[in-house]
């Protein structure tokens, strides 16, 4: 989880302050655009993890392990970075424009824990032996902390 923080540190460093991006705007278009189709967000991605669950259970059924350890891997890394890209992309832009992400979109902010979970129990599929515990404790430490961080920040007046 840590790469994956690191790479959005990263890549907030290189497009707001080497480039010089304002993202106010930006944030102000894709905020709207969230909010407006949130059901459909949240239809979509429930649509999309039945596939791939179906498709992990298919290729388990025909015997393509490989495949399905593959696909099933792609689908908890990209969570693992939606996470980071979301939860800490919250922090920074709360602390650089004061925007706060988590009022903002609401229960969009939980569609990457739900992806994790589709990609938790597609790996568990293939292998029961996964550390399901390090992963989740890991991955639901960022927004835990992201967060307390806001809060605190909004209580002290920061």
């Amino acid at each position: 989880m840590l790469k994956y923080i690191t790479a959005t540190a990263l890549l907030w460093f290189i497009v707001r302050i080497n480039m010089g991006v304002d993202l106010q705007t930006y944030h102000h278009e894709a905020t709207g655009y969230l909010t407006s189709h949130q059901t459909a967000f949240f239809l979509w991605t429930g649509i999309w993890g039945a596939v791939f669950y179906g498709l992990i259970y298919l290729l388990d059924i025909l015997g393509l392990h490989s495949v399905m350890y593959l696909v099933a891997k792609f689908l908890l890394e990209a969570s693992k970075l939606l996470i980071s890209l979301v939860f800490i992309g919250a922090l920074f832009l709360y602390f650089d424009l004061g925007a706060n992400l988590w009022t903002d979109l609401g229960l969009i902010m939980t569609l990457p824990l739900l992806l994790l979970c589709i990609g938790i129990f597609c790996v568990r599929l293939f292998d029961f032996n996964f550390p399901l515990q390090e992963t989740v404790a890991s991955c639901l430490a960022v927004p835990l902390f992201s967060g307390i961080i806001i809060l605190g920040s909004l209580y002290l007046g920061l």
